[in-house]
């Protein structure tokens, strides 16, 4: 399992529930005090962050913790699909998705 998969999952999902609220993210960073700066950084899943703001952001944008995190079916399939962008054929792929399994069975 690849953090930085989860990141960027959970920064879609703050992005989302953000604009379907309508503030920036100024305001948003302002009501979790952190910087502008910051809140661009983890809706891009550029930045790493601790479990307490992931619950300071939940409440201000008004859903709950769990619903910003990803399923390990979405995170298996992001991870399958970055594979994409490079020129592998089914056996390449299969080889490394095999590794990472191995890794993270460690």
């Amino acid at each position: 399992m690849n953090a930085s998969t989860i990141y960027k999952i959970v920064g879609q999902r703050i992005r989302q529930e953000r604009n379907c609220l309508g503030i920036t993210q100024a305001q948003l960073a302002k009501k979790i005090e952190v910087s502008r700066t910051s809140i661009a950084n983890m809706e891009a899943g550029k930045q790493n962050f601790a479990l307490d703001a992931l619950y300071r952001l939940a409440k201000h944008l008004q859903v709950t913790p769990y619903s910003l995190l990803p399923t390990l079916e979405e995170v298996d399939e992001s991870s399958k699909d970055s594979l994409e962008q490079y020129e592998l054929d089914e056996e390449e792929k299969s080889l490394i998705l095999d590794a990472i399994q191995k890794v993270e069975s460690e």
